[in-house]
């Protein structure tokens, strides 16, 4: 680990992944290999991430959805990730916008009895991926999706939790793979309990008729 690590190994796989992103066995052997490195090791973990492996690792799953090796150590890797993420472990070691999500999620996760630091922190989510597709690939990848159900779950009285959640997840929407998640999360019926029971906005009633087409 720490010899290829040290030696520059994982820009060359990136390198690899992406002159080579139709050619299946690269990517199974680039993912394999990147959860190796990874594992048992918070230090290689933060090189990947800051190196960009979220949004790599992204691309593999999404162009080679047929592999059950890509599937198998990506969904491994992020799993494991998120786990460190959830103990604290390197979220001081990340870097940009990466380390902005990061620090709001396990922010939110320690506070999510509060209905205005929830508010507070689901609108400063939303700012970081409205206009930033790669933002909004790392949301997701770090377990975004639930951290924004829980929430709305935890606060069904709160207008502003219940619009401010709704106003992230139709953005997410736009992405197949994401209102996939969502529903397979429980975000429809929530989405729907929310528009009962609140006066929402015109626009919340908009995008949940566009969303319809989706679901």
């Amino acid at each position: 680990q720490v010899a290829i690590v040290n030696a520059g190994g994982i820009t060359q796989i990136f390198e690899a992944m992406k002159n080579h992103k139709e050619f299946w066995k690269v990517q199974d052997c680039a993912c394999e290999l990147l959860f190796y490195l990874a594992d048992n090791s918070t230090d290689n973990q933060v090189a990947i991430v800051n190196a960009g492996g979220i949004l790599q690792i992204d691309n593999a799953m999404r162009n080679h959805k047929e592999s059950q090796v890509v599937q198998q150590y990506t969904h491994k890797f992020l799993g494991n990730l998120r786990d460190n993420i959830a103990n604290n472990q390197i979220a001081s070691s990340l870097q940009g916008d990466t380390k902005k999500v990061c620090q709001i999620l396990f922010q939110m996760k320690s506070y999510m009895e509060s209905e205005f630091y929830l508010i507070y922190n689901i609108g400063r989510l939303y700012a970081l991926v409205v206009d930033d597709a790669n933002n909004c690939v790392t949301f997701v990848h770090l377990g975004g999706i639930p951290q924004i159900l829980e929430a709305m779950k935890n606060h069904k009285k709160s207008q502003k939790v219940q619009e401010y959640g709704c106003k992230l997840l139709f953005l997410l929407l736009t992405d197949s793979n994401n209102w996939i998640a969502i529903v397979n999360a429980g975000g429809r019926c929530q989405i729907q309990e929310a528009i009962k029971n609140h006066d929402m906005p015109e626009w919340v009633f908009h995008e949940y008729m566009i969303s319809l087409n989706e679901w």
